[in-house]
């Protein structure tokens, strides 16, 4: 069975989540340009490129980004099936031990911005070749164990 999700690409001015949200499935969210503060359960972090934040399904969360520039991001959404299909059962126990904010370097900043505009082509062209599939594991993957950092 295929590993289902859903990825987006949105660019604004302003961006203000005037109340958290939670969703009934994980969330990947990697800001490309702009700043702000994005708020996870307790935590406060900066919003910002380089930076990479990991949400499961029950933690709140709100976002505020307004400056210079456009604030652009990606976010993947996925249920915990998809988790126990790739082989990563473990991310809830990873999220509660080491946290929901990855610090990333430039090179891992490049890798995912090229996994994300993979998995942003039209779904036609993502079933026409078999390395996309790879590479949808690999964006789910990159998000693992030695990547965490406490921010």
């Amino acid at each position: 069975m295929e590993p289902v999700f859903t990825v987006t690409k949105r660019s604004s001015e302003y961006w203000s989540m005037k109340v958290p949200e939670f969703h009934g499935e994980f969330e990947i969210l990697f800001p490309l340009s702009g700043s702000g503060h994005i708020f996870i359960d307790k935590g406060v972090y900066p919003l910002q490129r380089g930076n990479l934040f990991v949400m499961d399904a029950a933690t709140p969360h709100r976002s505020l980004a307004k400056g210079q520039g456009n604030y652009t991001r990606c976010a993947l959404h996925f249920p915990q099936e998809t988790l126990e299909e790739l082989g990563i059962c473990d991310l809830p126990e990873l999220l509660a031990e080491k946290g929901n904010c990855i610090a990333l370097e430039e090179g891992d900043c490049l890798l995912c911005e090229s996994l994300f505009g993979e998995l942003l082509l039209p779904d036609d062209l993502m079933k026409e070749n078999s390395i996309l599939m790879k590479t949808r594991d690999a964006l789910i993957s990159a998000i693992g164990y030695d990547k965490f950092a406490v921010i």
